[in-house]
């Protein structure tokens, strides 16, 4: 096969439209160069990071049609070499007027099976945050995660939650204010002093089991943040999984389906059942009286010419 022309290329990239002939025409191109998939999806990909929103989508209409294309006519390549850009290409695609249109690409691509669910997370967590870590499944994890574990997490940090709104709605309630000057202008004698020391104690007192909830509460949360991290993975790898059987399911299904089609189409060919046997003729033996063949003479045939001594006499 030809080189790539590399200039031809780029120039039909920056002039894409946004129409069904302009796509598919450069999409056939693509797939025909499927030898070079490498370097046509580096070429793609340095497209997009110079183009407008409305070119940036194009080129991902682009993209979803040799991907799709591609699966048909044997040009499969293509869906590794944009699977190395494809989490940029979503970070790129940010915008809030192609977004959306972005998105319900991802959302074909899990339906139709181009890419697994966990890359479609990906994809679809680039296309809205610029921290996007590739997501690694912890075996770990998966062995030793217990929803109850999570669950009574939940339950802990809520009880902690409410005790430190309590207490912080007792010590909004104290009559003392240490950060007021007045309050310390109406200190004029010793039973004041004593009164305000005491409710001074009191107030640190609550202060000190207030800052104490708040820091159970903290060990808490980040102990439920853990764990709803480790239930993410774990509900993530469980789904991909029952896909998986699902999508086996769906297989067999169509494949019983279609075999039953061709079972209706062999019927359709055989004879009708209910039209009758020809019966057969009224002088016609029946099987059981019909006589054994005779058995053929096998004596050698006596020569019956004339003989000229025969025919003198």
């Amino acid at each position: 096969m030809a080189s790539l022309n590399v200039e031809y290329f780029e120039r039909k990239l920056a002039g894409l439209q946004n129409t069904m002939d302009s796509i598919q025409t450069l999409s056939l191109w693509i797939v025909h160069h499927k030898s070079s998939h490498q370097q046509i999806v580096q070429l793609w990909m340095k497209q997009l990071r110079k183009s407008k929103p409305p070119e940036k989508l194009n080129l991902m209409y682009l993209c979803n049609d040799v991907l799709q294309n591609g699966r048909r006519k044997g040009a499969t390549a293509y869906n590794e070499s944009f699977k190395t850009v494809l989490v940029e290409a979503a970070s790129l695609t940010r915008d809030s007027s192609i977004r959306k249109s972005v998105d319900r690409i991802f959302n074909i691509w899990e339906e139709r099976s181009v890419y697994d669910s966990d890359f479609i997370t990906q994809l679809k967590g680039a296309l809205v945050s610029s921290k996007v870590r590739p997501k690694k499944v912890n075996t770990k994890v998966l062995a030793e995660f217990k929803p109850q574990k999570l669950i009574d997490s939940i339950s802990s940090f809520k009880r902690l939650e409410d005790d430190v709104i309590f207490r912080q709605q007792q010590f909004s309630q104290l009559r003392v204010d240490v950060t007021s000057s007045e309050t310390l202008k109406q200190l004029k004698d010793r039973q004041g002093g004593k009164k305000f020391s005491e409710e001074f104690d009191e107030a640190t007192e609550k202060l000190e089991e207030f800052v104490k909830s708040m820091d159970k509460q903290l060990a808490e949360r980040k102990k439920m943040v853990e764990l709803v991290e480790q239930a993410e993975i774990f509900y993530s790898t469980q789904h991909s999984e029952a896909k998986i059987v699902a999508n086996a399911y769906k297989n067999f299904g169509t494949r019983i389906s279609n075999f039953k089609k061709r079972i209706d189409q062999y019927k359709k060919d055989l004879p009708d059942p209910d039209s009758p046997i020809p019966s057969p003729s009224e002088d016609a033996p029946s099987p059981g009286s019909t006589p054994p063949p005779e058995e053929p003479d096998t004596r050698e045939v006596e020569d019956m010419d004339i003989s000229d001594d025969d025919e003198e006499g």
